[in-house]
């Protein structure tokens, strides 16, 4: 059941008492009813309640009559403290209690009149003291949280005692949102993320013979227990978050190489190819160490399946399949492609999931404290190494035959160079002694690669040989394939993946003049480190990256959007989603910031192939096409954008920016004027046949640049896009400019990946056309007309408020004045993708962005309190965050 939570409210407090003839009175006056002898007689006095003369004993003056003293009364006599009310012209005389029952503000559990703060909760009222545990005395303040059964209240320990059903994963009490699951008529509930790791990893937390209940009577601490079963669900949330990021992150891999593969671009596509060995690397590496800790415990159930095997076999036949060179046979491939991608992407998860389960086993039978916890961060550590070359690269014969028998390898072998033999077969030639569980032992002639022992050594030793595992020899030959791909697609493997150290050769320098090569669409420009792509960029050394810096001064430190992964860009729009609301809390609270990043949850797979699938694209063409579309039917790598590598654009907007850059930018009126409307509806209809068939070669820049606005206005979804319109509108309502600049940058982080490669391009070009503005013979298209035209092409609202125009021109113009900082990550979203621990933040589940919100939204308002525009009650901002969240 969903905890409620109470709301504290104060009560009306008495008036205090006041002359007779006044409406209340604390205290009523009475007399004996005798006068002194001096004073005249007076008239006789009647009681007010029951009509009968006054003539003796003591009685009641107050609100302008007389009263019995027995008459003054509600339930018993109020003359000490009375609370009048008249309705219809009668007054009425009541008690306290009575009283505020009539105003409904009765304690329900103690009876009592409520006349300070109070709870209000369940449709009753309590004082705030007395909103208690039906069991214990826990008394629950304004926000906390209370669970509710048949009228009666309970704390989160005793509810999950008495009520609270357990779940099935992890035997704890559900107290929130659950899954409600019926099998064979027995209804079994469970937490959300505990229940997606037993649909999607067919794993349990808790095993079955681990549930029995604690001894009665055995002492228990209520905060302990309420800890405890926090943790669980965080640890659940936690495990569903990483291996669905790994998950994801290795299909990711798998649709940029289809991707690439079908747009043949070669070297984008063996790229792809070594980031997903990076991922199985890791995942046989953890599988490998779960296995030496079971047979440590001497545990039979070591992970030595065939699933590892048959990933391997599937990874090579997909890779041979990308060899096609051709456009025809890559057509034909790609269908078949995609029909292998749901085996690979089954056996995958399978491999994921003995890891899984073995990590599990050592926790839950051998309980080996933080096993679970170890794997993942094993899995995790796939986001910082893809900023890293491959750490194991051997050389392109490692998958050769035994050197001694020529047979192939099943298992475990030892290698040395080039040269490899099963265990077995490592015998030294003199005395046969078998050196293959302790190569160290042995040596090798250089001459003839014959083994022999350190006693009989040959005229020529060689050291060093080692013992690879079976998942070692796996990761091995899938870099073998690697290298063969590459030969097959030809592409230099020598210039992407620097060799390692040991290997001192294998890799040749390229020549100086290399670097002044000229580059066209299919080809990518190197210079000594690599090429200049973002893919490449992300598996060199750190200390190569300062070659790719843009040709605006900036910092090494300085992160640019075009550099993001799928997944790091979208772990960005998230913090900055949590950044933006201090900001905006004026206008949006942060569940509909957060909106804007949520998006449908969908299978990760489903999604992949979906999006391979050529026959589900809705609309073909170039204009009108969501630009997500077009960018997969006719994208192109361009190097026009801002910050290092390339980003991915329509090849219309390319050619358009390539040709104009060739002609006069000077052209007076370049973007303000229409140019020839035939002229311009012949170009989209031919275009719009064929993507590739653009020749703009004899139209000139006022045509082009019609042409340009013309496909920015047919977008289906404006290039700033609808869901961000307010948001930037909102921007340019707040006073301060520092305050402005910042919300614009965060904002731009929200823009999905091909909506910013698109505007970084754009916007480089744009302030480049400027730049033509001054001068007699310049253009008179400054930043600020350009702005002017090119706002409602890009940012606009659907109904046409003329408010919203003029926000939407100031948001696009603080975007061109600032190029490029606008397309860098801000450096407190920098700050943000850092964990504690020093690893990478990776998109979150809302509970995680909780804890990332109070740190990040801090340093916002520290921001804001140094710019002397921060709220001044900073309590209460934090109040409104937290109910809106």
């Amino acid at each position: 059941m969903d905890p409620a939570s109470g709301a504290a409210d104060a009560a009306p407090s008495p008036v205090p008492a006041v002359a007779p003839g006044s409406g209340t009175g604390r205290a009523a006056s009475a007399s004996n009813g005798t006068g002194a002898s001096h004073k005249p007689p007076r008239q006789p006095k009647v009681c007010t309640k029951c009509g009968k003369r006054i003539e003796g004993g003591q009685f009641v003056r107050a609100v302008g009559c007389h009263y019995h003293l027995e008459c003054f009364r509600c339930q018993a006599i109020v003359a000490d403290k009375f609370f009048p009310v008249t309705e219809d012209g009668v007054t009425r005389i009541y008690c306290e209690t009575d009283y505020f029952r009539r105003l409904d503000l009765i304690c329900a559990k103690c009876g009592l009149a409520l006349r300070g703060p109070y709870i209000n909760a369940l449709n009753k009222k309590y004082h705030m003291e007395h909103f208690t545990c039906s069991v214990c005395p826990t008394a629950f303040r304004q926000h906390d949280s209370y669970y509710e059964r048949d009228g009666q209240v309970f704390c989160g320990y005793h509810y999950s005692i008495f009520h609270a059903a357990k779940c099935g994963g992890c035997n704890t009490a559900v107290l929130k949102n659950f899954v409600e699951i019926n099998k064979d008529r027995v209804a079994k509930q469970w937490h959300p993320p505990c229940y997606m790791i037993f649909k999607l990893w067919n794993a349990q937390l808790c095993l079955p013979d681990q549930r029995g209940e604690e001894a009665p009577g055995a002492p228990r601490d209520p905060e302990a227990e309420v800890h405890k079963q926090q943790v669980m669900v965080e640890w659940a949330e936690r495990i569903l978050q990483v291996l669905s990021a790994f998950e994801e992150s290795a299909a990711a891999c798998i649709s940029e190489m289809l991707l690439h593969f079908s747009n043949e671009n070669n070297l984008q596509c063996v790229l792809q190819a070594a980031r997903f060995i990076q991922h199985v690397d890791i995942l046989f590496s953890t599988i490998e160490s779960i296995n030496r800790r079971l047979i440590a415990l001497n545990d039979n159930s070591t992970l030595q399946t065939k699933e590892p095997k048959q990933l391997v076999k599937k990874i090579f036949y997909f890779f041979t399949n990308l060899s096609g060179h051709e456009t025809l046979v890559r057509q034909r491939a790609t269908l078949g492609l995609i029909q292998q991608v749901t085996s690979l992407a089954h056996t995958l998860k399978k491999v994921i999931r003995t890891a899984f389960a073995g990590s599990l086993r050592l926790e839950q039978i051998h309980m080996e404290k933080d096993a679970v916890n170890r794997f993942l961060t094993e899995l995790s550590s796939i986001h910082a190494r893809q900023g890293e070359h491959p750490t194991r690269l051997y050389p392109n014969n490692s998958d050769a035959p035994c050197f001694v028998c020529n047979q192939p390898f099943d298992d475990e072998c030892i290698r040395l160079d080039a040269v490899q033999w099963h265990t077995h077969c490592f015998n030294c030639v003199k005395c046969g002694t078998n050196h293959g569980s302790d190569p160290a032992q042995a040596c090798c002639s250089r001459a003839d690669s014959s083994v022999y022992c350190l006693t009989h050594p040959p005229a020529d030793p060689v050291v060093g040989a080692e013992r690879l595992s079976r998942f070692q020899r796996f990761v091995s030959l899938l870099w073998c394939t690697w290298s063969r791909l590459c030969l097959w697609l030809k592409i230099d493997e020598k210039q992407l993946l620097p060799a390692p150290p040991e290997l001192e050769g294998y890799r040749d320098q390229t020549s100086s003049d290399d670097e002044n090569r000229p580059a066209d669409h299919d080809e990518e420009f190197f210079d000594e480190d690599g090429p200049y792509t973002p893919a490449a960029r992300s598996i060199l050394p750190e200390k190569t990256k300062a070659h790719y810096n843009w040709q605006a001064a900036t910092n090494d430190s300085d992160v640019f959007l075009s550099e993001l992964s799928g997944l790091q860009l979208l772990a960005v729009r998230q913090l900055a989603s949590l950044a933006l609301h201090p900001l905006l809390d004026k206008y949006f609270n942060l569940n509909q910031l957060l909106e804007v990043v949520d998006g449908p949850k969908t299978s990760v797979w489903s999604k992949m192939v979906g999006a391979m699938r050529p026959q589900r694209r809705r609309q073909r063409g170039t204009f009108g096409v969501p630009l997500d579309d077009l960018v997969e039917q006719a994208g192109i790598e361009s190097e026009l954008g801002v910050g290092p590598g390339s980003v991915r654009i329509p090849l219309i907007m390319d050619h358009c920016v390539r040709t104009l850059q060739i002609k006069d930018l000077s052209t007076e009126g370049i973007f303000r004027k229409n140019g020839n409307i035939r002229r311009l509806k012949e170009v989209c209809e031919r275009i719009n046949k064929d993507p590739k068939d653009i020749d703009l070669s004899d139209d000139n820049p006022i045509q082009i640049a019609a042409l340009m606005k013309k496909f920015l206005r047919d977008m289906p979804d404006p290039l700033l896009t609808f869901k961000l319109r307010d948001l930037f509108a909102a921007s340019q309502k707040l006073e301060n400019e520092a305050d402005r600049l910042l919300t614009v940058r965060l904002i731009c982080c929200l823009l999905p990946k091909p909506n910013i490669e698109l505007l970084s391009v754009l916007a480089r070009f744009f302030r480049e056309v400027a730049s033509y503005s001054e001068g007699e013979n310049g253009n008179k298209m400054h930043i600020e007309n350009i702005a002017t035209v090119i706002a409602p092409n890009v940012l606009y609202s659907k109904n046409g408020n003329p408010e919203d125009s003029v926000y939407a021109v100031r948001a696009f113009r603080m975007i061109l004045e600032n190029v490029p900082d606008i397309f860098k990550v801000p450096s407190i979203i920098v700050e943000g993708l850092k964990e504690e621990d020093g690893t990478d933040f990776n998109p979150s589940s809302k509970y995680e962005l909780k804890k990332k919100y109070e740190d990040l939204s801090n340093k916002v308002r520290n921001l804001l309190v140094n710019q002397g525009t921060g709220p001044e009650n900073e309590l209460a901002m934090v109040a409104d965050i937290e109910k809106d969240s």
